[in-house]
């Protein structure tokens, strides 16, 4: 039963991560939808990004009252509908509306599905578990990249808004098919209790987590946003070679060696990739740098999903997992921001990525040996 459950849980995730990555990105589907007028306004952009923070936290607290089925399927079929009305021409007041709704149920969503994967996982080994969940995200983000690049254009206009509504109400009706099988779950987590998160809070090792989702954020916004602009191969490559450190396990290694050596060898493989980036500009070479920021992008995941999911207790994962949400979502449009602001020096961009990669790995390099290595979490427990 876990297995169709997981598999439920996984092509949820993989749209839910799939539809944030078409909202971010320039020049979406939306754009050839809408009229300018619409489209341009700046309370319309930041409509989306703002309710997701809000959503994300909101998500965790949800959850002390509302099962994880009940969120996850409303939540499902209600952005399949948002999805249906982008094409009907809205107002920028019903678009604006539209966009709050959208980042509020797709952040929320994506925090209850972690939390409900998060209970279905054996002990032990929990990395290679949610590398095995993300797998299809970089595949089926490829084939979203693949379709974008305008093979079939007398759809291209529509194809991904229609994708997305059919995926949502498909999702929805098959969670309402399986009640029965589902509802076997837990109808929530334990209680939030006031003690138990805030000794959450305290505990030194979320903050490395935090750090690290921050980074990979940011890094990601620099990266989509770059000046150099990626060619579809070079997106593809970094796509498959994130979905290979997935399947091959290499992702999970923090299960091995322990989440702060796991999450500083994906920061030094981000800052080797994004170093050399810039040189190898133009030349075929520069194929060679993807890969290994797909390796590190997928280490990175894999350790900060399952760390927080097997070290932190039910109760306050919610919680965590929608401040987690938020915070990448805030230091993804940070990279977009300082990636326009030095877009004219493009090498800017990279030289700060890697300073902040450069310090934050002292930090790591401290936890592991420095006087607080012996503490429970990132050095003692797997």
């Amino acid at each position: 039963m876990n297995i169709l459950r997981k598999s439920l849980l996984g092509g949820i995730i993989t749209i839910l991560f799939t539809d944030i990555y078409s909202q971010l990105i320039p020049n979406s589907t939306l754009g050839l939808l809408l009229s300018p007028e619409v489209t341009d306004s700046s309370i319309a952009y930041w409509s989306y990004p703002v309710a997701f923070i809000i959503g994300g936290i909101m998500a965790g607290l949800l959850l002390e009252h509302y099962s994880y089925f009940s969120l996850i399927s409303v939540g499902l079929f209600l952005i399949g509908i948002i999805h249906g009305v982008y094409t009907s021409t809205p107002t920028l007041d019903l678009y604006i509306f539209l966009r709050f709704s959208h980042g509020f149920l797709v952040a929320s969503s994506l925090t209850v599905v972690l939390c409900w994967y998060g209970q279905l996982l054996d002990r032990g080994y929990f990395r290679r578990q949610i590398g095995l969940l993300l797998i299809p995200v970089p595949l089926f983000t490829l084939l979203f990249l693949v379709l974008d690049q305008g093979i079939f254009p007398e759809i291209e206009s529509y194809w991904t808004t229609f994708v997305f509504l059919f995926s949502y109400i498909f999702f929805s009706v098959l969670s309402l098919m399986l009640t029965e099988y589902l509802a076997e779950i837990p109808r929530r987590s334990m209680g939030l209790s006031t003690k138990d998160f805030k000794s959450t809070l305290t505990n030194s090792n979320l903050v490395y987590y935090y750090l690290a989702v921050i980074l990979g954020s940011f890094t990601l916004g620099t990266i989509f946003q770059s000046p150099f602009k990626i060619s579809f191969v070079g997106f593809a490559t970094l796509l498959l070679t994130m979905a290979l450190a997935f399947t091959t396990g290499v992702g999970a290694i923090g299960d091995r060696i322990g989440d702060t050596k796991g999450i500083l060898m994906s920061l030094l493989l981000i800052a080797l990739s994004l170093s050399i980036f810039p040189l190898l500009y133009g030349s075929r070479l520069i194929l060679i740098t993807l890969p290994l920021l797909g390796i590190g992008i997928g280490i990175l995941s894999s350790c900060i999903y399952g760390g927080v999911v097997e070290k932190f207790n039910n109760s306050s994962l919610g919680v965590l997992l929608g401040f987690f949400h938020s915070a990448a979502l805030t230091s993804y449009i940070g990279g977009l921001f300082i990636t326009n602001t030095f877009g004219a020096q493009a090498y800017s961009p990279y030289f700060i990525n890697c300073l902040m990669i450069i310090g934050l790995s002292i930090l790591y390099i401290r936890k592991i040996h420095g006087p607080f290595s012996t503490s429970t979490g990132f050095r003692t427990t797997k």
